[in-house]
């Protein structure tokens, strides 16, 4: 833990207004502006995810390095590594200088939340009833807002949007 804590860590997740993240492993939104935001933030990164988000059809994953934590006996997936559990991913980017992203899902967001550094949330301006998995709360006593950017809806986007990074407090 205490390796881990001399690099900055973060979460990256697109919300909707009650937490929504998607429903049977598939975002319920279609924004191209999130799609390329979070393939920004993540491109050069070490990335940790659960093994559901890193099947999704709808995931991006880095041209660096991407784990997966899997209870799953012998699970592979190209491309990827594979921890057994948190401690164990935590342990493969122990080395690394450079900020360490959690992309989901929703059980990792939860597991992870309170010993991240900050926070890349795109907040979806909507609710979405199907939704089956959800992102833990952002309680303002721990987390402080430091930057937003609010994108209407449009032609290519089915909903208002706005990109939010979060400091710990």
């Amino acid at each position: 833990m205490s390796e881990r804590k001399e690099r900055k860590t973060a979460i990256i997740a697109a919300i909707g207004e009650n937490g929504e993240l998607g429903a049977e492993n598939q975002l319920l939104w279609r924004l191209p502006k999130d799609t390329a935001f979070f393939t920004d933030k993540i491109k050069l990164l070490p990335t940790i995810m659960g093994r559901k988000t890193a099947e999704s059809p709808d995931m991006e994953h880095s041209d660096y390095q991407n784990i997966i934590v899997s209870r799953q006996q012998g699970y592979q997936l190209r491309d990827f590594e594979i921890a057994e559990n948190l401690n164990q991913a935590w342990a493969l980017v122990a080395a690394e200088n450079r900020e360490v992203m959690v992309c989901g899902g929703a059980q990792i967001y939860n597991l992870t939340i309170q010993d991240v550094d900050r926070l890349y949330i795109t907040h979806v301006h909507a609710t979405f009833s199907q939704a089956d998995a959800f992102f833990p709360p952002i309680d303002p006593a721990i987390w402080k807002k430091v930057s937003e950017e609010y994108h209407p809806k449009d032609h290519e986007h089915t909903h208002d949007m706005t990109f939010c990074i979060y400091e710990k407090i």
